[in-house]
Order: structure tokens, then sequence, then C-alpha cells
């Protein structure tokens, strides 16, 4: 747009976005088909926004007219002058939401608006929309939940996405007693007044956000800015009495200079009866300029002294913590390497334990096979006398300590392995070959 008001000739196109947009059975436009219309080459800006459609729908309907986009046109003219083609639709979206704030601050402001979102609301749906068992509730699809959605700035605000802000809404009905959890044809619907009660909540929360930053309403500020033009102009102010004086000392010196400069003297505004004042200046300036050089010489010596003490502090520093690191680290390897061996002797000990038992084992079993083996060969051959019972303790009491010198010979350090017992039996010609 560059520097010019916003051109009278743009009326013919909006007029014909409008009737592009525009269904033919009526002579307006909804919200949703507002927020489509594209906008002009040199205008960019968007209607999704709460701002501008407030300032568009002046009629406050909900439904928005070719005349209503005519008066639009001229807000712009009049409150957009000059403005920057990159500029506009923040200096557009600025200027809305000062009206819309400005009437928010009414009696009846919130009120006013919060039944126009409604209006807008429902006139978005071809036919109201109702549930015979929810009485007189009024309801909105998914689809104008999303205009709802759009022109709040959900998604910029906090991030939520749609599909949330929409179970959001639909839980808040259900809370209230407007929805029936177990109802399935309300699966894809809102109450409107739950739209409505959330612009309410949101433009609470923008009215006092405004009264924090210093958006006062007008009255009061009114008021400051005619106390400040009154303490401006009184002229028994002693404030504005000095500094009336040195305005007027100033303009004064400055008409001078100039007289003196047409006239050629480059004396600085000083005529020739005050050069003994510009040669007092000039030794009490050289004076002050040697001071000025000692005292940088000074400090620069004393940030070289910082300096290098930071630098022997750092180094310092330096070493202990390398001194540090080293003894962490001898720490570390010495506690790994106590750790390790703690771990093999229990190892050890656990190889023990497990050896002992395995040999234990191999006791009672050869206890007990060899006991069941002496009963068989008893029954088997009838043996009762006193010379055959010695025989067979003899060859008990032989083959234990058999026995016993071969576990006590063979076992590893990581386990025992040995070998079975009917075997060595069997080749002691003690134990038949189908034993077992």
């Amino acid at each position: 747009m560059g520097n010019q008001i916003v051109d009278k000739g743009i009326k013919p196109i909006v007029k014909k976005e409008f009737e592009n947009l525009k269904s033919k059975q009526r002579d307006y436009l909804t919200v949703s088909e507002v927020i489509k219309f594209q906008h002009p080459e040199n205008y960019q800006f968007q209607f999704d926004h709460l701002g501008n459609l407030f300032v568009l729908n002046s009629s406050r309907s909900g439904t928005f007219s070719i005349q209503e986009f005519y008066k639009f046109i001229e807000f712009c003219q009049n409150n957009l002058k000059n403005v920057k083609t990159y500029e506009f639709q923040s200096q557009l979206q600025a200027a809305t939401t000062h009206v819309l704030l400005q009437y928010l601050q009414k009696e009846n402001g919130e009120n006013e608006i919060v039944d126009w979102v409604e209006q807008m609301l429902l006139k978005n749906e071809k036919n109201a929309i109702t549930f015979e068992r929810m009485g007189n509730t009024k309801f909105i699809g998914i689809q104008t939940v999303k205009i709802l959605y759009e022109i709040f700035k959900i998604k910029m605000m906090n991030g939520m996405e749609i599909q949330q802000f929409f179970y959001l809404l639909q839980q808040c009905g259900e809370e209230a007693g407007l929805m029936a959890p177990d109802a399935k044809e309300l699966d894809e619907y809102v109450p409107v007044e739950m739209g409505k009660e959330f612009a309410r909540q949101y433009l609470r929360g923008f009215a006092k956000l405004m009264r924090e930053v210093g958006f006062n309403d007008d009255s009061s500020m009114q008021q400051d800015i005619t106390m400040l033009e009154a303490s401006l102009h009184n002229t028994n102010n002693p404030i504005n009495k000095i500094g009336q004086n040195q305005i007027d000392n100033l303009q004064g010196r400055g008409e001078n200079n100039f007289q003196d400069y047409q006239r050629g003297d480059n004396t600085g505004g000083f005529n020739s009866n005050d050069q003994y004042f510009e040669d007092e200046i000039d030794v009490e300036d050289e004076d002050e300029i040697n001071d000025e050089d000692d005292e940088d010489e000074d400090d620069e010596e004393e940030e070289l002294y910082d300096l290098n003490r930071i630098d022997d502090q750092d180094e310092t520093s330096y070493n202990k913590f390398q001194n540090k690191f080293r003894y962490t680290q001898s720490s570390g390897i010495a506690q790994y390497q106590q750790q390790q061996r703690q771990t093999q002797n229990n190892n050890f000990n656990n190889q023990d334990e497990e050896s002992e038992k395995q040999k234990q084992n191999l006791e009672d079993k050869y206890k007990d096979n060899y006991f069941v083996y002496q009963q068989k060969q008893n029954l088997k051959s009838g043996l009762n006398s006193s010379g055959q019972k010695h025989k067979s303790q003899s060859i008990n009491n032989s083959l234990s300590q058999q026995y016993q010198d071969q576990v006590t010979t063979s076992q590893p350090k990581q386990g025992i392995v040995i070998p079975p017992l009917q075997v060595n039996l069997t080749q002691k010609g003690y134990m038949p070959n189908n034993f077992m």
C-alpha cells in the first residue's frame, strides 16, 4: 500500500469477492465465509481475528452484509493513513482491538460482545441444532467450533489442538448438565452455551491484561491528559518558569551564534571582547586533559595487575582441579579393583558351597544304592550264616573306603564330577549289568 490512503477503487473488488462467497439464497455472509474472504493484493490481512470481525459486523447481528464491508473500508481509510504494506495487518489488528477494548469497557459491553459471538456461531449453522432429550439446548457442530478455535487463536495462546478444545467444551457441557454422557448422538456437537461462556472468560482475561499493562478506560486516560495539559500551561508553576527561562536562553544564544556564523566569525559564538575567557578555558581544559591521562595510566596499571592476579588464580585453580581429578581417578581405580577382588572371592565361596552340596548328594545316593543292592542280594541268595554276613560287611567296608578315596582324589576346583556308581560296582563284580 505504501504511504497511501486506502484506495476507494477497492470497493468493486470487495463486491466481487462478496458475491463469489455468498449463497444465492441469501444476501449476507456467515462467519465461516468471511474467514475465506480473499484480501486485495495491496492490503494483506485476514478476517480470522476477533477485533477485525467485531469492527466489520457493526450491526452485531452475527451475519455480514456488503454495506458492512464498505463501512470497514471507510474505517481503514480513517485509521490507517500512510501505513506501509508490510505493516497493514498489524496496524489494522491494533486499531480493531482498541475498538473492541473500548466497547468492552462500556457498562454492558461484555454481555453484548458475548451475545454477538453466540449469534455468529449459531448463524454459521444452516439449521438450528437441537435434540429432543436435551430440551431447548442449542448445539453447534465441530466445524463451527473450529471457527471459534481460529478467531480466538487457541493454538497460539496455549498450543491446544482443535480436537482437545472440542473435547474440553464437551466435558464442560456434561458437567453443566447440558449434555448427556451416554448420548451417542451428541458425540459431534457442543452446546453453544459453552462457546459463549468460553468467550466471556476470554474477554475478562483480555480486559484484565490490558489494565495490567496500562490500558485503562478512556475516561481516566482523558482525565490524566487534561491534568497534564493544565500543569504544562500553568505559568505559576515554578518548574515551568525555570524551563521556560532555559528555553529562552538557548534560543537567544542560538540566534547569536547563527548571526556570528553569517558574519564569518568562527569564535564559537563569543565576541572579541571575550577572548580572555576563551584563553582561560583552554588552560583549564589542558590541565583537565593531563589529569585525565594520568588517571587513565593508573587505571591501566590497576587493570594489568588485576589481570595478572586473575591469571594466577586461574592457574592455581586449574592445578587444584588436576590434583583432585588424579586423586579421584586413583581412588576410583582402587575402589574398582577392590570390588573385583570381592566379586571373585564371592564366586569362589559360592563354588565351594556348590561342590560341597554335590559331594553330599553323591554320598547320599551311594548309600541308598548300596543299601538297596545289599537287600536284593540277601533276598536272592538267602544268606543267613554269620560267615556270609561277615563277608557282606567286609565288602561294604571295602566299597565304602574305595568310594571315599575316589571322592577325595577326584574332586576338582570348579565342582565335582564323579563317574556313576553303577559302573564301578559292575566292574568289581558286585552288581549285575541289568541292575538299576
